[in-house]
């Protein structure tokens, strides 16, 4: 059971830790530090409010206050064409959500994805040679970019017999660094170098708002064919881009500012969006088919130059509950899933399409009474190009605490 007191000290713990998800890819483009789409499965399934499930129209289906929040830990191997190979670890808290029913079959609830951060540091590996201004000069360039996006949802929904309804408002807010060093080195005629004290610095910092309105249905037949689906629209979208030119030591202290700038962006768009399921429930069994669609073709985000192709992701999903007693030995109240997975980047590696396949096993694990449950998952994804020019092992374990309860409630007034 998650008290008002346990949810409190969740909270911040949640609110202590970095927010960081990382992918060998994450330099190239938006598609990792945009979490939309990233733990989605069961668009038509009445499920928890975790990020797991996010047609919002299932949250009619709620009959108490719903409190969910869900961490994630990966170990990533990465290999190159050269079987070069790094290891890395992340830690990330997924979401933060709350779901509040009220009157006749309505909820009022608000979702919040945290800030994702990518970091990549590229150190060109040879020198280039410079014009004849610059004579036995060359120049290496350092190039680190830092990016962060978070979501908050606003949500109403309504359930009308067997069919529902959801809308939501978004705010997508964030920004994106990009920092170029440059180093000069000269040689002298006896071949000995000198390096210059100071670097030159070029900083772009992209700020971005965009808001976003979102619908959502679910309709379940008494047959056990259920059919959902989202949508999203881009509203509003606001960007400005800061600019700097310093000069700086080795260190990064700057030495001279030689010029700097600000000045908004006028053609940043954000994406279309929408997502489609169906499941089936038979006997014991669940099965579903979930399509996520992103419209990034031709689009200018405002904070990278590189061309952008449509995001599109496919699962299937199989789910299994031995028993709907409620009165029943423990194991046989835990409902069992697998997912199979396979997602489609939005952008290029060295001109080969990128794409993730991935396999899940979950496990639902009930307490008080079926009211709430500890979601555990276990993915394992194949991150990698067309060529296999860099390929990245991540193996995930993710955790959503979903609480169905009265929480606010005190103890003794429990039925437990």
């Amino acid at each position: 059971m998650i008290n008002k007191k346990s949810t409190i000290l969740l909270t911040l713990i949640t609110f202590c830790f970095v927010f960081a998800e990382t992918s060998v890819f994450s330099s190239i483009s938006m598609g990792d530090i945009d979490p939309s789409f990233k733990y989605k499965t069961g668009v038509a399934v009445i499920d928890s409010i975790s990020q797991s499930n996010h047609n919002f129209s299932a949250w009619t289906y709620q009959k108490n206050t719903t409190f969910s929040i869900s961490f994630s830990y990966s170990m990533n191997n990465v290999t190159d064409a050269d079987d070069n190979t790094s290891a890395y670890d992340d830690f990330s808290i997924d979401e933060i959500a709350l779901a509040v029913p009220f009157g006749d079959k309505s909820v009022f609830g608000f979702s919040f994805y945290p800030t994702n951060i990518v970091d990549m540091t590229n150190t060109s590996e040879s020198e280039a040679t410079l014009d004849e201004g610059f004579e036995n000069t060359y120049l290496k360039t350092l190039e680190t970019r830092v990016g962060s996006i978070s979501n908050l949802s606003l949500i109403y929904g309504k359930k009308i017999d067997n069919i529902s309804f959801g809308t939501n408002l978004s705010a997508k807010f964030g920004n994106y660094d990009v920092n170029r060093r440059y180093l000069y080195r000269t040689y002298e005629d006896d071949n000995e170098t000198v390096e210059w004290e100071k670097y030159f610095e070029n900083k772009e910092k992209t700020q971005f708002f965009h808001v976003t309105f979102g619908g959502s249905c679910l309709y379940t037949s008494k047959y056990g064919l259920n059919i959902g689906g989202n949508f999203s629209l881009p509203i509003s979208t606001y960007a400005q881009k800061l600019t700097s030119s310093n000069s700086t030591t080795s260190y990064g202290t700057i030495i001279e500012e030689i010029d700097s700038g600000e000045y908004e962006l006028t053609d940043v768009e954000w994406p279309f969006e929408f997502s489609a399921g169906l499941s089936y429930d038979f006997n014991r069994y669940n099965l579903s088919y979930d399509y996520f669609f992103k419209g990034y073709d031709g689009l200018n985000l405002g904070f990278d130059d590189n061309a952008l192709s449509n995001y599109s992701r496919s699962v299937i999903g199989l789910s299994f509950k031995p028993s709907k007693k409620r009165i029943e030995s423990y194991y046989k109240k835990i409902i069992y899933s697998a997912y199979f997975s396979y997602e489609s980047r939005p952008y290029q590696y060295e001109l080969n399409d990128i794409s993730d396949i991935s396999g899940t096993l979950s496990f639902k694990l009930p307490y008080n009474k079926d009211r709430s449950n500890v979601d555990l998952r276990f993915t394992f994804t194949r991150s990698a190009d067309s060529n296999d020019s860099l390929v990245d092992n991540i193996l995930k374990f993710q955790i959503n605490f979903n609480s169905f309860d009265n929480w606010w409630l005190k103890k003794e007034r429990y039925n437990d």
